[in-house]
């Protein structure tokens, strides 16, 4: 004798995904608040019932809708915004080569940076900040490291240069910006 077939569940009775409640969202959403679906349970391999399409999508709008709002922005942003909460339009580092094992060397400038601008040379790099002076002096990096001949920082009315020159071949180097200081990453291989 054969199984008895379920008849498929009408669509207001059909299993639906659960989703958390988004704010605005009136308690009577019609979905059940039971962590299990409500519905006449199926046999495994059995066909899903075929509705038209006009059914099918009266019942995903709400979820549509529901899961779009989450990822709609809280608020909008605003043009006005205060300069330190900006993402800086203009570069704030300068780099080259791959670093392996860096040693760091930091400057503190007499305000936060805005951008720099470096330029490579045959015997190392110079970089340029524009209306920032150094507050401290570089040549005691040079006495830090053994692979760097002269470091020198000239403040001139358009900002700070930086020059870096190395004795033999140049390292992989990286310069940027962060807050008051300039660091200036040099690979120690």
């Amino acid at each position: 004798m054969p199984a008895p077939v379920e008849e498929p569940a009408a669509p207001s009775q059909r299993a639906r995904p659960l989703l958390p409640a988004v704010d605005g969202d009136s308690e009577g959403s019609g979905e059940p608040e039971s962590a299990l679906a409500q519905g006449p349970l199926s046999r495994v391999g059995a066909p899903a019932p075929v509705l038209p399409e006009a059914a099918r999508s009266g019942l995903r709008a709400p979820l549509q809708k529901r899961a779009l709002a989450r990822f709609a922005p809280a608020e909008p942003a605003f043009e006005d915004a205060p300069a330190a909460r900006r993402k800086p339009s203009a570069p704030t580092e300068f780099s080259s080569g791959r670093l392996e094992l860096p040693i760091v060397h930091r400057l503190k400038l007499d305000q936060p940076g805005a951008s720099l601008r470096g330029e490579p040379t045959p015997t190392g790099f110079d970089v340029i900040i524009p209306r920032r002076k150094t507050l401290e002096s570089p040549t005691s990096i040079a006495r830090r490291d053994a692979r760097i001949a002269k470091v020198t920082a000239t403040s001139s009315s358009e900002g700070t240069r930086l020059s870096f020159r190395f004795r033999s071949s140049i390292p992989a180097y990286k310069v940027r910006l962060r807050n008051d200081y300039v660091e200036i990453f040099i690979s120690s291989r």
